[in-house]
């Protein structure tokens, strides 16, 4: 602080009042040669700029810090989300490994939720402010995955216990991160008591498996032969809504992410929506899960009252864009589709997720690929969700081999940093996290839009060819690059942006 304090009256405020009198920027070293702890830290092309020599003397913009100490209080839309699959990030407590088996696939690894709240920390340094569980909820025997419920009022005991997970909210809360959790009402497990017990029997669909893909097959027959909920009956939705309402209460989570969605029947969720915004508030979160289907399609469940779905649409055509050279312009042509949704802000986008192969391994390795698909996928609207391990850049296959154990020991530090340097930016710029998006240029290579939000405004252009383009500008353009704190300018109509690269700018005025 003293030093800091030195450096404010000796240096920053004589530099003002120059600034003052005309000067606008500050050149050479000679300024700075008494003080060469900040000399060598903040050169940009041999100048020494004003901002880097605030950022010396006050520390970091406040704008970095702009997320609220309670996280209840921050808008969705500036939201960062975490995936973790609980078995598979970390073993904090082997106590309750049992008959774990790390080397099947199939079977329970120790993952629990001490490890996750061990590794709180680490999730927040990425720049998550989100953490979305899978269901913690006891499970068939080897249903390490969450979705194969036997009791949905118990914690599985792979995991620990209720008390453990309200631990895990709580400490995420102190932290500043939000706990969405898993909810699976569509079905039971294999071997649930309740689906064998004969009090129970008319609460399931008898038909068998799903044999077409129309809306009454899917919200009755089997999804995978597991016991499908009868969900017209007025018993069984009280059952699940309130098993809903006793986790929300049990543990203080954020919201719910609902498996299965398009398997249950839309008047189900119009009144579950209803009934837990209700008990739990407005600003709960509903996440629906629709893995296919086109905007127009899926875009009704959110006006059942379920507030957002994971944005399945765009992230098949993201993936085939950036891990398989797909031409850009599709991604304009699935945006297209936003003015079927209620709010696609709060749509939460992804490049891969457990039911998917990883995107480096769609990406035969093309770590440079990854990176692109990470810029498109911070800087485009929506929630950009983050699959665990892929800031690491792991690989994996389609299900199990995209569900393997969290690689602490891999270092891909270039995409680790990327990730983060990305999130920093999205947090620090509204128009990143609220703003209109305007597609200006999208063809074979090159897709060029705008996020405008106030009186901010930002420039997203990315070039997924080898080669350098030149993207035609429309006026001058004074500009600062976000990623790298770099200033440039367009004066003569051209953009230039080199081969396998994005650029995130700023007009500067």
């Amino acid at each position: 602080m003293e030093i800091r304090e030195t450096l404010r009256e000796k240096i920053y405020n004589p530099v003002m009042r120059r600034l003052d009198s005309g000067f606008n920027k500050v050149v050479g070293s000679r300024l700075l040669n008494e003080f060469p702890l900040i000399q060598d830290q903040f050169t940009v092309r041999g100048e020494y700029y004003l901002a880097e020599l605030k950022d010396a003397i006050f520390g970091p913009p406040e704008i970095r810090k702009q997320e609220p100490e309670d996280p209840a209080k921050r808008d969705w839309r500036d939201e960062i989300v975490y995936s973790v699959m609980i078995d598979r990030f970390r073993n904090g407590d082997p106590a309750n490994d049992y008959d774990v088996n790390p080397g099947d696939p199939s079977r329970f690894h120790g993952g629990d939720l001490q490890g996750l709240i061990d590794k709180l920390d680490y999730i927040k340094e990425l720049g998550a402010t989100t953490i979305l569980i899978t269901p913690p909820v006891e499970n068939d025997e080897n249903g390490y995955h969450g979705y194969w419920a036997s009791n949905f009022s118990k914690v599985d005991k792979h995991f620990g216990d209720v008390e453990k997970l309200k631990e895990l909210v709580d400490t995420a809360h102190d932290k500043g991160l939000k706990v969405v959790m898993d909810f699976v009402v569509n079905h039971t497990g294999y071997g649930s008591p309740m689906a064998r017990d004969p009090r129970y029997k008319d609460w399931f669909h008898s038909f068998g498996t799903i044999k077409f893909p129309g809306e009454w097959w899917l919200t009755h027959g089997q999804l995978w032969g597991l016991p499908d909920f009868a969900h017209e009956k007025k018993e069984v939705a009280d059952f699940l809504i309130k098993a809903g309402k006793y986790w929300i209460d049990q543990t203080g989570i954020d919201g719910f992410r609902l498996d299965a969605t398009r398997h249950v029947p839309h008047d189900f969720w119009q009144r579950f929506s209803k009934e837990i915004h209700d008990h739990a508030g407005k600003d709960f979160l509903l996440v629906g899960e629709v893995y296919r289907g086109a905007p127009g399609r899926i875009s009704g469940f959110q006006k059942d009252g379920i507030d957002s779905l994971f944005d399945y649409p765009l992230c098949h055509m993201a993936r085939k864009v950036f891990a398989d050279d797909g031409h850009t312009k599709n991604l304009k042509f699935v945006l297209k589709g936003d003015s079927h949704y209620e709010n696609p802000d709060l749509l939460l986008t992804m490049l891969d997720s457990q039911d998917l192969s990883r995107f480096l391994t769609e990406a035969e390795g093309d770590k440079e690929a990854l990176k692109l698909g990470l810029a498109f996928l911070f800087t485009s609207r929506g929630i950009p969700t983050l699959y665990y391990g892929t800031e690491v850049a792991m690989e994996g296959g389609k299900d199990p081999d995209n569900r393997k154990d969290m690689a602490w020991d891999r270092k891909a530090d270039d995409v680790t940093e990327l990730v983060k340097r990305l999130a920093d930016m999205r947090k620090s710029h509204p128009a990143l996290r609220r703003g209109d998006q305007t597609a200006l240029i999208a063809d074979k290579d090159v897709l060029m839009f705008s996020r405008n939000y106030k009186d901010e405004r930002t420039y997203v252009a990315i070039n997924t060819s080898d080669e350098e383009r030149e993207i035609p500008f429309s006026g001058d353009l004074n500009y600062k690059d976000l990623l790298t704190g770099k200033d440039g300018s367009v004066t003569d109509g051209i953009l230039r942006i080199p081969g396998r690269s994005f650029l995130i700018l700023e007009p500067r005025r």
